[in-house]
């Protein structure tokens, strides 16, 4: 199996991305997504070469998650274990309680085994505490993105959609995310359309173009689409604000058909 955009999607957000070397919780040098490997205090790089670090080493821990588990495991089962061991390292991922328990087919108990790791050099982390909580979420096939935005004394709930993806079409090249929940555990698989009453506004990040726009959940459909020059030019800020006015508006209502 290989990640998914949403998994690379919660590894980029717990890891950050920083160009130029620093030392970690256990004073380790790290640069980009969390790269340690031949890294050294004063090394520099690019976005561009941070994100085919990561293409390029994600493939070695979806390898060690593959040879350690030995049970089926969904898309999103696989997604949060390789977030797990890309941070933690397979060495912590074989010696694991976790892993027992996965491989005697005891996936309920998988969550709580992700939260215990959230220690480093001996102390809790906030960090690694918010890290596993939305592992443990993505491996129950649950939303872990939802964001809690305060504004003027109203809470509104925001979905993050990511996309890597670029599309063809006549002549334009441009950037699409996909509106529908798709979530699978080792039993079954469902796809279903976001209803209202979980969602108030989308957050769209283009990865590739460091972009984000909002649109309120009742301006969506199947899905949004938009050309690379357009994404280009979006006013974050603006699209925010008149996403929050459109979650404000009433919504409209069908016409009840009498006869």
């Amino acid at each position: 199996m290989h990640i998914s955009e949403e998994g690379l999607c919660l590894i980029k957000k717990f890891e950050g991305c920083e160009m130029q070397a620093y030392l970690d919780a256990v004073k380790v040098p790290t640069i980009a997504y969390g790269r340690t490997k031949n890294v050294k205090l004063g090394d520099t790089c690019t976005k561009q070469q941070a994100e085919e670090w990561l293409l390029e080493e994600i493939k070695e821990y979806e390898n060690y998650v593959e040879d350690a588990v030995k049970v089926p495991l969904s898309q999103n089962q696989f997604d949060a274990l390789a977030s797990w061991t890309y941070n933690l390292g397979p060495s912590n991922l074989n010696s694991s309680t976790m892993l027992k328990k996965l491989n005697a087919g005891e996936y309920e108990d998988v969550p709580a085994q992700i939260k215990r790791w959230n220690k480093a050099g001996g102390q809790v982390l906030d960090g690694l505490t918010r890290r596993r909580n939305a592992e443990s979420l993505l491996f129950e096939g649950k939303e872990w993105g939802k964001i809690i935005l305060d504004h003027e004394n109203k809470l509104y709930r925001i979905q993050v959609k990511t996309t890597n993806s670029i599309y063809q079409k006549r002549n334009q090249q441009y950037y699409r995310w996909d509106f529908r929940s798709n979530r699978e555990n080792n039993r079954q698989s469902k796809e279903q359309r976001y209803g209202s009453g979980q969602i108030d506004i989308f957050c769209f990040v283009a990865l590739p173009l460091d972009k984000i726009f909002f649109l309120a959940y009742e301006e969506t459909q199947n899905s949004v689409a938009k050309t690379i020059d357009n994404i280009i030019a979006i006013n974050t800020k603006d699209t925010l604000l008149q996403a929050l006015e459109q979650a404000n508006k009433p919504p409209k209502l069908k016409p009840l058909d009498l006869e």
